[in-house]
């Protein structure tokens, strides 16, 4: 496989910030600045807005992380090492197109950058230190096989009806690969079919980490559908792929690229004016 030497890991703490911050938060919001910086972490914020989440009963109130920065925050999973901390449950739209979205197309922010980073909740100076504590042994361990690895997926876009915890068990990845498929080639529950290449046809891209594994360079998937079309999601794109022709490369980072030969099409994105 073609590699190419990744440089070293930036060490970043990511705060997921609520719309507003009561004097206790802002109170624990400092210390774990403060915590970062006595680590040598850049700190980088994003704020959550106020939304609904449609159920089975009445809409209720929950905060959601916009579009573009779930986007974002999910890219910097793959350069860096991450500690995500959030202050308050938020959500990411697993289908950036539906406001408010409904609870199947949702997902917790700690579902979200599993597997890719450590994800604290604050609840107090206490929490504060445990959640540091356990990402120093995270960022010095290695928790990512490789290419072969489901847990270089972006589980978000790859479509399933459950959330997949535990795929560092064995007996849970096995039951996995039983239900998807093995790489190269799995078959998500959206019908769509996720095709790694050969590398030799590997392309775009520097080299992107998962849990401290450097992937091969430009390592994607060619995703398509023998359905009459289908759809793919990202935090910030939706994608309609018809059955003949419609395809795109995603990337471990949940980047999507379409060729010129593909009929795939890019029907709604949040960078759209």
């Amino acid at each position: 496989m073609t590699r190419s030497k990744p440089r070293p890991p930036k060490h970043t703490l990511v705060l997921v910030r609520p719309p507003r911050e009561p004097s206790e938060i802002r109170a624990l919001i400092k210390l774990s600045e403060r915590r970062a910086a006595s680590a040598g972490m850049t700190v980088k914020s994003y704020r959550a807005e106020e939304g609904r989440l449609v159920g089975e009963s009445a809409a209720r109130p929950i905060l959601l992380l916009r579009p573009l920065d779930a986007k974002h925050l999910y890219e910097s999973l793959h350069r860096d090492r991450v500690l995500v901390l959030a202050f308050n449950t938020v959500w990411v739209r697993r289908n950036p197109s539906r406001d408010p979205p409904a609870r199947r197309s949702a997902l917790k922010v700690e579902t979200f950058v599993a597997y890719k980073s450590v994800y604290g909740t604050v609840l107090d100076a206490r929490s504060i230190e445990a959640h540091f504590g356990r990402y120093a042994a995270w960022a010095r361990a290695v928790a990512c096989s490789g290419d072969n690895d489901p847990r270089a997926l972006p589980l978000h876009v790859f479509e399933t009806t459950r959330v997949w915890s535990s795929l560092e068990d064995p007996a849970v990845a096995r039951e996995f690969s039983k239900r998807f498929g093995s790489p190269p080639q799995r078959r998500d529950d959206g019908g769509k079919t996720w095709t790694r290449p050969t590398p030799g046809a590997f392309h775009g891209g520097g080299v992107l980490t998962v849990a401290g594994r450097a992937l091969s360079q430009g390592m994607h998937w060619d995703v398509d559908t023998d359905r009459r079309t289908a759809t793919l999601h990202a935090t910030h794109e939706v994608w309609q792929l018809p059955r003949r022709g419609g395809y795109v490369n995603v990337h471990p980072n949940a980047y999507v690229r379409r060729s010129a030969r593909s009929r795939a099409r890019l029907v709604w994105s949040a960078a759209s004016p």
